[in-house]
């Protein structure tokens, strides 16, 4: 099934030359982590409690290693967010801090999320957007398990 949402050539160049910027080689393919902690909820609703969302929350560190294992195969990884507890604690050429290195708009978020050769997410708001462009997510820690997404399991092809 063709995907609905286009980019312009225009918006397509301004892409690209961002990945390349940073560091994209042809042919080479990219990852996009997003890591669930309370800090995008407190900055939107800063008079609203939401802790009782907190057990979806993960420790960025325990991502590291699957961050290092792509990158060291020679993947391009970053990490998205549009606000993040904190940064990313890896010096790797192929890891990209997008979520804290200032680069971060929205443009590129939707870029990013429908290049992306797949999206690892723990069921946020953000894998809607690999979501729509048909590129394949890997959910981990979600919680409660309804937020998975089972139509998902039958894209083939992307």
């Amino acid at each position: 099934m063709p995907v609905s949402l286009t980019f312009s050539a225009s918006e397509r160049i301004i892409g690209w030359n961002y990945l390349e910027s940073r560091g994209l080689k042809p042919n080479q393919n990219f990852v996009v982590f997003t890591i669930r902690d309370s800090s995008y909820l407190r900055q939107q609703y800063p008079s609203s409690d939401f802790s009782y969302h907190d057990y979806r929350d993960s420790s960025l560190e325990s991502y590291y290693r699957a961050m290092l294992e792509l990158a060291d195969s020679g993947v391009l990884v970053f990490r998205v967010g549009a606000t993040v507890e904190k940064g990313v604690a890896l010096n790797h050429p192929n890891i990209i801090d997008y979520a804290t290195n200032g680069d971060r708009t929205e443009f590129l978020d939707l870029f990013l999320g429908a290049h992306c050769m797949f999206c690892v997410s723990q069921g946020t708001g953000y894998d809607g957007i690999p979501k729509i462009f048909r590129r394949p997510i890997v959910f981990v820690n979600v919680a409660p398990v309804g937020y998975l997404h089972p139509e998902l399991q039958f894209i083939r092809n992307l």
